[in-house]
């Protein structure tokens, strides 16, 4: 299945998995992504349908955008 992080300057960045369940399994347990050693938190995850092809979206966000509340 098609994986797409969407990152907090807009851009894209897709992956093909084989086994979707196991890398659902796996955003659920991690606190983050961590991409060419910047870190990133998870905002949502979303299931994409179009013209027949379905791809996961998962959006994330850096502490920065969001800091945490005190």
């Amino acid at each position: 299945m098609n994986v797409i992080l969407r990152l907090p300057d807009g851009k894209k960045v897709e992956h093909t998995v084989p086994d979707i369940e196991q890398l659902m399994l796996l955003l659920r347990l991690v606190n983050g992504v961590t991409l060419d050693g910047i870190t990133y938190h998870i905002q949502s995850t979303d299931l994409i349908v179009n013209e027949g092809q379905w791809s996961v979206s998962v959006t994330l966000y850096d502490q920065t955008q969001f800091p945490a509340s005190t």
